[in-house]
């Protein structure tokens, strides 16, 4: 009987443990895109990409404005969006020497936690383009 009234208080207990850290934590397993997961969107989607090192990547566009995505040590992705490439040059330059605040006029920092999401139902090689431009359009008002 005691074997029983403990195997009902386990069974009890571990019940509500589950419930609990569902409501607490819910979807504790979501989605974590890797650079190999934007690379492949963006080649899927016809867009030419330069795989810088590692852990970057660069994206020409079409207008002539280049596209840094970089994942840092936290492995979060942010997306860098420069007017040129000399631009782009010169703000990995300051970033990798630390010698300033890459506090350049014209080039803006779009972080997010996932990119992917930035381009949630885009699917042809305009529309990329499209979403990208009006990234840009909104960071630099």
């Amino acid at each position: 009987m005691l074997l029983y009234s403990v195997l009902i208080v386990l069974v009890f207990g571990l019940t509500l443990v589950f419930i609990y850290e569902e409501n607490v934590f819910p979807n504790t397993q979501r989605n974590v895109y890797t650079m190999e997961d934007v690379e492949g969107y963006f080649r899927e989607n016809g867009i030419d990409i330069i795989k810088d090192s590692v852990n970057t990547l660069i994206i020409n566009h079409q207008y002539g404005k280049q596209y840094s995505i970089k994942q840092t040590p936290n492995y979060q992705l942010e997306f860098y969006i420069y007017k040129n490439k000399q631009q782009r040059e010169y703000a990995e330059e300051e970033f990798l020497y630390k010698t300033s605040n890459l506090d350049i006029e014209d080039c803006k920092l779009y972080s997010v936690k996932n990119v992917l999401a930035v381009l949630e139902g885009v699917n042809t090689k305009d529309e990329v383009y499209k979403k990208i431009d009006s990234i840009i359009g909104r960071l630099d008002r």
